[in-house]
């Protein structure tokens, strides 16, 4: 486990082939509103999302001291189907286990 060691990948997240528990760092943007600033890798790599979703229970939503919303899974570009006729492409995952 790499915590908090940076991606080699992090100025070209697209190239990834891996799954991360990241920290998100949000904040007011002027200009632009409440936007994603920048972000660190807290794990990983892991091969499969379903390893990263039962480590993100494991590593951070047992944590009593860390806040689960602050923390994302990061991987491989995908695309996500928000409404009927309407997709965009992301490279975080929902960290919840179905």
């Amino acid at each position: 486990m790499n915590i908090l060691k940076k991606s080699k990948y992090e100025n070209t997240p697209h190239l990834e082939k891996d799954f991360y528990i990241t920290e998100q760092y949000m904040g007011d943007v002027p200009g632009d509103g409440y936007e994603l600033i920048s972000s660190t890798d807290y794990a990983g790599p892991y091969k499969t999302l379903e390893k990263a979703k039962k480590m993100f229970v494991k590593l951070v939503k047992k944590d009593k001291f860390l806040n689960d919303y602050d923390f994302m899974i990061r991987g491989p570009l995908h695309a996500i189907e928000r409404r009927p006729n309407y997709t965009h492409k992301t490279i975080w995952y929902n960290p919840e286990i179905k």
